[in-house]
This record gives structure tokens, C-alpha cells and sequence, in this order.
């Protein structure tokens, strides 16, 4: 079987923040229900059976063709971004960290199920508290199309800005402007964890590895 473990392209540095960041002001701001969320501590599924929630993941994406979705919506985000707040150049990172199995489907085994954390953009200058606004506007209609439309924590302390926002598959999109590097200098982070898919091996086999059959 393929991609049982943790998966890292190249890292760097700049990544490694955007994504320490982004946990960090996650679990340190968030309520419990929000810190659930994020980690895909869902408990909604704890009562469903291991075909219900296999039958669930087998409607969505696989997680290849999650990742390439959120790809392209980072991409038009960032350059929107940069289009209508004079934004320089992002930094796309290729940093993707895979965690096997997921919290909100179980009853899945860890060789058939992933969540991903996408290192996602950073740009060297903080959008503004001014910008922020139009820089809310922007995500929000983009992301609207890629089918993320519901609301999750915002943050707005001094120069620091946060927004999250959901699809109906448990992907999170988050923007943090004013976010610290360790030199003080300080930028923007644009990143997404996908929820959680199948793997295309699983998908394509069509029956969980652990050996439920439909109907059961």
C-alpha cells in the first residue's frame, strides 16, 4: 500500500512558520468548539457505523483532487490579493504534512484516510487594518466559489488579523496578516488544512481496508 506515514516535500523556513503560526493562534484564540474543528475532533460521526462513514468519504474528492482544488483556489486568493492591494510576489510553499487517519471519521483506517496541512503562501508585507477589510471581501469571493462560505474565528488585536473559513467537508482556509517571523519582521500567511479524504488507492478499491462491506 502507498502513503501510510507522514509525507514532507521541501521544507522551508518561511513554511515551517506559516504553518506553526497558523496552529498556534488556532488552539491559543479558539474556543473548544473551534480548536475541534480545526483539528477534526468532529464528534458527529461517533455513532455511525464504519460503512456509513466510509460511504460519506467515498462521495467526496479524492485527496489528491482535494489538494489540487485548494491549490488552484490559493493561487487565484493570492494573486487577487496582490491585484487589489498592490501585494509584491507570494511565496508558495511545497511543504504538504499528511496525517493519517482522521479524528472525525474513526472508524477509517490510518492507510485509507488523510488530512493534509498545506504550507500554503506567505508575502513579506502585513496587510493593513485598513486593507483588511477589502483583503476579507477578496477571500470571501473567492473562496465562496471553491465552495468555502462558512464562517469560523476571526481576529482582529492591534495589527494582527485572522479570518477562517470552512467547506462542507471540514477543509479550513485561513488568512493571518500582521503574523511575527523571529527576526520582527512581519507578513502574511495564507494556508489550508483539507479535511479529511480518502487516498486514491482507497477510493479506487472502494471497500475500507479493515474489511466492512455495504450494508453493514
Amino acid at each position: 500500500m502507498k502513503r501510510p506515514f507522514v509525507i514532507q516535500q521541501r521544507t522551508r523556513p518561511l513554511a515551517k512558520l506559516a504553518v506553526a503560526l497558523a496552529c498556534t493562534s488556532a488552539l491559543a484564540a479558539c474556543g473548544d468548539n473551534d480548536a475541534d474543528r480545526y483539528l477534526n475532533n468532529d464528534t458527529s460521526r461517533e455513532d455511525m457505523s464504519l460503512q456509513q462513514q466510509w460511504d460519506e468519504l467515498m462521495k467526496r474528492p479524492n485527496i489528491d483532487e482535494a489538494k489540487t482544488r485548494h491549490d488552484e483556489m490559493l493561487r487565484k486568493i493570492t494573486e487577487k490579493l496582490s491585484t487589489d492591494l498592490q501585494l509584491p510576489p507570494w511565496q508558495q510553499s511545497d511543504e504538504v504534512s499528511t496525517n493519517t487517519g482522521c479524528n472525525d471519521f474513526k472508524e477509517v483506517d490510518a492507510w485509507d484516510a488523510v488530512n493534509l496541512l498545506l504550507g500554503g503562501s506567505t508575502n513579506p508585507v502585513p496587510i493593513s487594518t485598513d486593507q483588511w477589510p477589502q483583503a476579507i471581501e477578496v477571500v470571501k469571493s473567492v473562496a465562496g466559489q471553491h465552495g468555502f462560505t462558512a464562517p469560523g474565528l476571526e481576529v482582529n488585536k492591534g495589527d494582527y488579523h485572522e479570518l477562517n473559513i470552512s467547506d462542507s467537508y471540514g477543509a479550513s482556509l485561513r488568512i493571518i496578516a500582521g503574523a511575527g517571523e523571529a527576526d520582527g519582521k512581519k507578513g502574511t500567511i495564507v494556508g489550508i488544512n483539507t479535511g479529511c479524504h480518502l487516498l486514491p488507492e482507497s477510493k479506487q478499491r472502494g471497500v475500507p481496508a479493515n474489511g466492512a462491506q455495504p450494508g453493514s
